[in-house]
């Protein structure tokens, strides 16, 4: 399972997560996509 770490005030996102997600590619872009909208990097 993913650990996912946020600090708003810098607009940063840590998602740890071990190899059980490499297949998920396209779910990840998408998710960068939505944190990116916000000005979140």
């Amino acid at each position: 399972m993913p650990q996912r770490f946020a600090c708003l005030d810098l607009k940063v996102v840590i998602e740890v997560d071990s190899g059980q997600h490499t297949d998920q590619a396209r779910q990840d872009a998408r998710r960068t996509e939505h944190l990116e909208a916000f000005g979140i990097a």
